[in-house]
């Protein structure tokens, strides 16, 4: 994995997190225990409908030499995760060799068909995780390139489509121009029961089936590491929480000069499909491994 230090993220953005817009959170009864939030990012050209609490990690891509920033816009809720990730490239081509190479490792992709939003065109792709499936759309302004996906436990088509049809390009942030999305998405059937969130995590030898890993963000290399020329793998034992989340992080082995910390920073923001244990999700103890070479 190719890493550069983190002054560049200073510099080139600033840390500002995703917002619900004002006036349109509604909590969604019958649907999920999530709020669903229309969403935006600074110097962004979209808005969306999420659920839950976005957040917002803000990486860069080294592909076959070039350097591009992403924002990874995410979340998950009751089986699904949700993606917008925003590049600084303006092909199709080059947002989605960038998505391919932090938010496919497990997983195979397919073109479906050709698509448009708000005057823009774009392109609609299958995607495949093992017995798991769901959609990627790429979209281009003159300025950015959008992955806006979701991935789900279960096909629950009606939900999918709310979400991406919520998805508008607002070109200028001028959001007046464009007609507001619906904020009620439609009933769906929960089929996993829900686990409690204060489950005992299990092992994985336990389980009838696997998290799977949707967008797992590579950790920033600092500038203290690079200039002392610190290479090496952070390895950390997590819990893949049943709702979703990584918890209980411990360090097995570390690195100095920010790299651990920057390490646990990438894995919080890391998005999974929780396993599954008699049709529970349930939650279990995993190694993740972080690289840091330089280049």
């Amino acid at each position: 994995m190719k890493v550069c230090s983190l002054i560049l993220i200073f510099l080139a953005f600033g840390f500002d997190t995703v917002l619900p817009l004002a006036g349109d959170s509604e909590k969604l009864e019958g649907v999920s225990d999530y709020t669903w939030r229309k969403c935006t990012g600074k110097d962004e050209e979209f808005s969306v409908l999420m659920p839950g609490e976005p957040s917002l990690y803000l990486g860069v891509i080294t592909n076959k030499g070039k350097r591009s920033f992403e924002r990874i816009y995410s979340t998950y809720a009751n089986g699904s995760v949700y993606l917008v990730v925003s590049y600084d490239v303006t092909s199709i081509k080059g947002t989605l060799e960038n998505f391919k190479a932090h938010h496919l490792y497990d997983g195979d992709i397919t073109y479906e068909r050709d698509i448009s939003v708000s005057g823009f065109s774009g392109k609609e792709y299958k995607l495949k995780f093992n017995k798991i499936g769901g959609v990627v759309q790429i979209w281009v302004t003159k300025k950015h390139g959008y992955a806006v996906a979701v991935i789900q436990a279960i096909e629950q088509s009606e939900l999918k489509d709310f979400f991406l049809s919520s998805f508008l390009l607002t070109p200028n942030s001028d959001e007046s121009k464009v007609a507001p999305a619906q904020t009620q998405p439609p009933a769906v059937n929960q089929v996993f029961r829900k686990t409690d969130q204060d489950q005992s995590p299990t092992t994985v030898k336990l389980v009838d089936r696997k998290q799977v890993i949707i967008s797992k963000p590579e950790p920033w290399y600092t500038e203290d590491a690079r200039q002392a020329g610190i290479t090496g793998t952070v390895v950390l034992r997590v819990v893949l929480s049943s709702t979703g989340e990584v918890t209980n992080i411990r360090v097995d082995r570390g690195l100095p000069k920010g790299l651990t910390e920057n390490a646990i920073e990438a894995a919080r923001h890391l998005r999974f499909i929780p396993g599954v244990k008699d049709d529970r999700f349930v939650s279990y103890w995993v190694h993740l491994e972080y690289n840091f070479s330089l280049y």
